[in-house]
């Protein structure tokens, strides 16, 4: 089953991603590719080369990735790093909060936003 992708879904993601500024997050060379393709796209109708497809997909998925969902794998990174030391043995309330999607979505902004620093 080979995968496709159409004019119109990469004019989507393209739109999508220019509107909540995650172009600027692209590269370069992404950002050069993706163009092409939607210009190639727009011409032939659809791209179904799979190494194309599987070169889009990625940026694809950057272009369309909203700060919230950001926030949540960096607070799911963030949590795993906490429930795999040993802080659970003498705070047990973290097992409990970390069910709560609200907690999750407060480390992340809290990783998201932290100054980053250079050791």
């Amino acid at each position: 089953m080979s995968m496709a992708l159409s004019y119109e879904e990469l004019r989507k993601c393209w739109v999508k991603g220019f509107r909540n500024g995650n172009v600027r997050r692209l590269s370069r060379l992404q950002r050069a590719l993706y163009r092409a393709c939607l210009v190639y796209a727009r011409k032939v109708g659809r791209i179904v080369n799979e190494f194309l497809v599987g070169r889009l997909k990625p940026i694809m998925e950057t272009l369309t990735t909203t700060f919230r969902a950001r926030a949540l794998r960096a607070g799911l990174e963030r949590l795993c790093a906490i429930l795999s030391d040993s802080i659970c043995r003498w705070a047990p309330q973290v097992r409990i909060w970390a069910r709560e999607k609200s907690y999750v979505l407060w480390l992340g902004l809290m990783e998201l936003n932290s100054p980053r620093v250079f050791i």
